[in-house]
């Protein structure tokens, strides 16, 4: 009856929200109809905004049944684990991720396709095996600790820190996917095929009758994340292009390496900002705040759900134009991205806000005091939303170091808000250290990439410029 209960509010909700996202199609198509830009952007997008909905459908409906099969307290511990792990594949990925993505297009523009074979080749290898022994040393370094560390969610970190180097894998083939403009490929096995593999393992394991708790779901992660890394990356060397295959690939490490340098810090500001509560309120708090918390964090995500698909299409198409010094173009770009991704996110937001504690009862009772944690989310979601792909503008015109220094401040920000605010208010404190972070960050980033490329990203100039 209980799992009958679940479900019907699952449907109640699901259906709430697509009636609500069926009164927004028209207002898509009357931008679409004025803008052929528009339009052939959309066009990626859909694809990969299709792949996201049930990317996010599975990550949404395991973290509800995860959060109920494993309880409060060893949810909380998995949730720890994983947002520990993601911490660590940053250093280990050396920003090479987002500098393939930079480099790839780049390089198939100016018909070289042998340093595209290198920069693939150079890109997985390297930081993949960084983070094997970054795993390794981590993990030693936690079993000689033996005795000292009785806390559970330290002894689950020991299967846990195992999942970085396939994290790096998984993280450089989506982008050097990516950078190929094979968007299917770049986000279906990570996107949906992890998640769905994880879900259907778990559920087999409860089925059988199996205990789970946060140790064997990691265990569980290490097995999906191997499957998936490894048939992408055979997946993606079949679907190169024949003249990249074929040639002896070139490298240039010294200039892709002081380009990812700035990438690298980018990457990591980037992650401390994503995980930096979840781990500080592990840290401070008890493990059961944490899975409540996460819970909300999760929803709120959906806020920039659309951004995320716009921008994924977008990114490549930034580094051509700009390699064009097609200001025009890339700024008709920018104000597409803008006013495809920002009135969808409005409409979730205030669905999100209203529906909140539905939502969150669908996590187990106990999960809907994180209710106003998660709306103070919502805020700074919608105000990333808001500034458009202000991050791949910085990132992809060769601004990345002017980038990594706003997010240095920001990252450093934020820890200090966490720090003085989880003592005392908890989540929601950590929630208001995230929001007010990520509000300080956008509204700065903005600013200086006008400044230095000339390109507006935000939602407040597309009001206004009819060009776009």
């Amino acid at each position: 009856m209980a799992h009958c209960g679940f479900f019907c509010k699952a449907i109640r909700v699901s259906r709430i929200v697509t009636r609500r996202l069926q009164v927004f199609r028209d207002r898509i198509s009357t931008v679409l109809d004025r803008n052929t830009f528009a339009r052939a952007l959309a066009g990626g997008a859909a694809v990969v905004f299709g792949i996201q909905i049930v990317s996010f459908v599975l990550r949404y409906v395991s973290q509800v049944l995860f959060a109920r099969w494993l309880g409060v307290e060893e949810y909380g511990i998995f949730v720890f684990c994983i947002a520990s792990a993601t911490l660590l594949a940053i250093p280990s990925a050396l920003g090479y991720p987002s500098m393939v993505l930079r480099f790839i297009p780049e390089y198939l523009q100016l018909g070289k396709p042998d340093y595209v074979k290198g920069v693939i080749r150079a890109g997985l290898v390297i930081p993949t095996l960084v983070g094997v022994v970054l795993a390794a040393a981590v993990a030693v370094w936690l079993m000689a600790a033996g005795s000292a560390i009785v806390d559970a969610k330290f002894q689950a970190l020991t299967v846990g820190v195992w999942l970085v180097p396939f994290l790096v894998l998984m993280s450089l083939l989506l982008q050097s996917s990516r950078g190929l403009s094979r968007m299917v490929l770049a986000y279906a096995p990570s996107f949906v095929g992890r998640h769905a593999l994880l879900l259907a393992i778990a559920a087999v394991a409860v089925f059988v009758g199996a205990s789970l708790d946060a140790i064997r779901l990691l265990y569980f992660s290490l097995a999906t994340l191997a499957i998936v890394s490894l048939s992408h990356a055979v997946l993606m060397w079949r679907a190169t292009p024949n003249p990249v295959r074929s040639v002896r690939p070139a490298y240039d490490l010294r200039r892709w390496n002081g380009v990812a340098l700035p990438l690298l810090l980018v990457a990591g500001f980037n992650v401390i900002l994503d995980q930096t509560d979840v781990i500080l309120l592990g840290l401070f708090r008890d493990v059961g705040e944490v899975g409540i918390y996460n819970a909300g964090l999760k929803t709120s995500v959906l806020v920039t759900f659309v951004l995320t698909g716009v921008n994924a299409v977008a990114a490549p198409r930034i580094s051509e134009l700009w390699v064009k010094e097609d200001l025009g173009g890339l700024q008709r770009l920018i104000t597409s991205v803008a006013r495809l991704s920002f009135w969808p996110s409005l409409l979730i937001a205030i669905l999100l806000g209203l529906l909140a504690t539905p939502i969150l009862s669908l996590f187990g009772s106990e999960f809907v005091v994180g209710k106003v944690a998660m709306l103070i989310l919502i805020v700074g979601r919608l105000v990333n939303a808001g500034a458009g792909a202000v991050g791949y503008i910085m990132n992809l015109t060769g601004h990345q170091r002017i980038s990594a220094r706003v997010f240095a401040w920001a990252a450093l920000m934020n820890v200090v808000l966490n720090v003085m605010l989880i003592p005392k208010f908890g989540m929601v404190g950590a929630a208001l250290a995230t929001m007010i972070t990520m509000v300080t960050w956008n509204v700065w980033l903005s600013r200086l990439a006008f400044e230095h490329t000339t390109i507006r990203s935000s939602i407040l100039y597309s009001l206004f410029d009819k060009r776009g």
